[in-house]
């Protein structure tokens, strides 16, 4: 895999682990996150669990991280060190 393919594919999964995670990957169990804090207070974020949509979301994140970060390892290179 050639470094802008690798990029490209880093950057859409990290966007997409970043998206599964605030759609659906961390919440309550009962109904919308939102809601049940209005009726539990602060002090409900006890209750906050991670769905499995938030464990596949922290695994396209770091694998889209990763991919970024060794497609950017050798720009340095290209750069003249600057």
């Amino acid at each position: 895999m050639n470094r802008t393919m690798a990029w490209l594919v880093g950057g859409l999964l990290a966007g997409t682990g970043v998206l599964t995670a605030v759609s659906g990957g961390f919440g309550m169990a009962g109904g919308a996150t939102a809601t049940l804090f209005g009726t539990l207070g602060y002090d409900g974020i006890d209750n906050l669990q991670i769905f499995n949509e938030g464990f596949a979301a922290v695994v396209m994140f770091l694998s889209g991280v990763a991919l970024m970060g060794w497609a950017s390892s050798g720009a340095w290179k290209e750069t003249g060190g600057y």
